[in-house]
């Protein structure tokens, strides 16, 4: 499948004859292309074309190859036999080493979060899981508050290396299709299990607060896994 080209209009990248140019112009390609991926612009199977890639930055190939060449060592594009290079597609066993890698990650957050949120972090938590209560019904908006709700944990964190892990685990989780508050009973589940992960910061109780969140992640592979092919 090839790049969507309604809704991306042309964004014109640096020209010129310098190497620097040319380096600035493959670094350029190289963070459109992630954050289209974060952003599920480019889909887990979808196909990169150079040539529509090119076109659609205003830029030539060769910025556009090394800037996938880029995202291939990322793990965030690859060969597919047939296909030739398209976005990742995450496999069961990728899935669940994914997962159990965040439970980790996640777990050390939280455990963070609870010796070191201040205030205004937690208010900030607090009327996250107000909005959830609210739209519990509505699976792409309770998705959305869900993601805001971990991207706070990480801020109450104050740990930047943390962060630069998170965002490196993020960009593959960007990979999964869809939502796992589409399956019966989830928004439910997921507003109890913050529920905890929150208590137990309050209470300034790391251990308590890493343990809410691995069982959060925990759970959240199972449901995940569902929806995973074999």
């Amino acid at each position: 499948m090839s790049a969507p080209s309604s809704g991306l209009a042309a964004v014109p990248l640096p020209a010129g004859p310098s190497e620097d140019a040319d380096l600035s112009r493959a670094e350029r390609v190289y963070r459109h292309l992630r954050e289209g991926i974060r952003a599920g612009t480019y889909r887990a199977g979808q196909r990169l074309r150079e040539t529509e890639i090119a076109t659609t930055l205003s830029t030539s190939r060769t910025p556009v190859r090394e800037a996938i060449r880029r995202l291939e060592a990322d793990r965030l594009v690859e060969d597919a036999p047939g296909c030739g290079l398209t976005v990742a597609r995450l496999d069961r066993q990728r899935v669940h080493e994914l997962y159990r890698f965040r439970a980790s990650i996640e777990g050390v957050a939280a455990e963070m979060a609870a010796q070191r949120a201040t205030e205004l972090d937690i208010a900030e938590l607090s009327d996250t899981l107000d909005l959830m209560r609210a739209s519990a019904l509505d699976a792409p908006r309770a998705a959305l508050l869900n993601r805001r709700f971990h991207e706070g944990i990480y801020r109450a964190a104050h740990n930047s290396f943390l962060g630069h892990a998170i965002a490196s685990m993020s960009d593959f989780m960007a990979l999964l299709p869809g939502t796992t508050y589409d399956l019966p009973g989830r928004a439910a589940d997921v507003l109890m299990e913050h529920e905890r992960v929150l208590e137990a910061i309050v209470a300034r109780d790391p251990d308590r607060a890493a343990r809410a969140m691995r069982d959060h992640i925990q759970m959240a592979s199972q449901f995940r896994l569902r929806m995973t092919p074999a």
